[in-house]
């Protein structure tokens, strides 16, 4: 005769009483060289909210962009594109400093400030591609294989150098 025996435990946590935080702004940015300012805004959700996430971008609120500490733009939301976008006449230059200050009623004053890099100086590259790739010609299929190998040397960095690689087909 055997006996057969069988245990659980079961642990489980009350999450009742857990704090909820209230809401903040968040502000996305873009901006490059070549573009005007684009934000979006939304708000932040504590972690177990189950709400949706809902874009706060809205006639209700507006943004302004300071260069150097002189105003630069004034920012509407833009019923069109869905966003807040700058003056397509007014694009960001390297190594200027960029503050930016949000206004949407029921929310603090949302504020934050970056720069665009110089350029990074490159001293030595090279390039040797090698890409598998099979296509048809006709009636015959042709095989190729390119390899990528990118080197690149820049100056020595500094904490406000850094570079994107954008490589495109």
């Amino acid at each position: 005769m055997g006996l057969l025996l069988f245990a659980s435990c079961e642990k489980t946590e009350k999450i009742d009483n857990f704090p909820l935080h209230k809401s903040q702004l968040v502000a996305n940015c873009y901006f490059t060289p070549d573009s005007c300012f684009i934000f979006n805004l939304s708000k932040s959700l504590s972690p177990i909210d189950n709400a949706t996430f809902k874009s706060m971008n809205s006639p209700s609120a507006y943004i302004r962009v300071f260069e150097n500490n002189m105003l630069f733009d004034s920012i509407r939301f833009n019923s069109v594109s869905g966003n807040f976008s700058g003056n397509s006449s007014k694009k960001p230059a390297p190594g200027n400093q960029y503050r930016f200050e949000c206004y949407y009623p029921g929310f603090p004053l949302l504020s934050s400030e970056d720069y665009l890099p110089q350029k990074a100086v490159l001293i030595n590259h090279s390039v040797y591609t090698n890409i598998t790739r099979t296509y048809y010609v006709q009636d015959t299929i042709i095989y190729c294989d390119f390899n990528v190998n990118l080197n690149i040397d820049l100056d020595p960095a500094t904490a406000g150098k850094y570079m994107v690689i954008d490589i495109g087909r």
